[in-house]
């Protein structure tokens, strides 16, 4: 599905993907029929993409360019909030129990702190 994109910076791809997390969430939260469709049959994968798209987007080094590293911060808010809303969902919810979840957190956070070191020491 998204594992297509394995440039996140090429072209307009990070804004893309931002707009894609954005309607995936409004299907994630919604009590439709399709809402529910795409819960019951894309949910799992949809967060699975999201955490690696996530953890992939975090580890970018984007110093000095100031136009990429405002599209990677709104690429990672957008998973974010994409994850946060399918958190709530009750169905979703045992996907966010895997390793590979923590795992993928886990790494996201130390790529940016070690990011913003490298920042802060020069």
């Amino acid at each position: 599905m998204l594992s297509y994109y394995q440039n996140l910076g090429a072209g307009q791809t990070e804004w893309v993907l931002s707009i894609i997390f954005m309607i995936l969430r409004k299907f994630a939260m919604s009590p439709s029929k399709s809402g529910q469709e795409f819960v019951k049959h894309f949910g799992s994968e949809a967060i699975y993409e999201c955490f690696s798209i996530l953890q992939r987007n975090m580890s970018r080094n984007l110093k000095g360019n100031p136009d990429e590293e405002e599209e990677k911060l709104m690429l990672s808010i957008s998973c974010i909030y994409f994850l946060k809303y399918c958190s709530y969902n009750p169905y979703l919810q045992p996907y966010f129990s895997y390793k590979d979840v923590g795992y993928c957190l886990k790494s996201s956070l130390k790529n940016e702190e070690k990011l913003l070191n490298e920042l802060t020491h020069e």
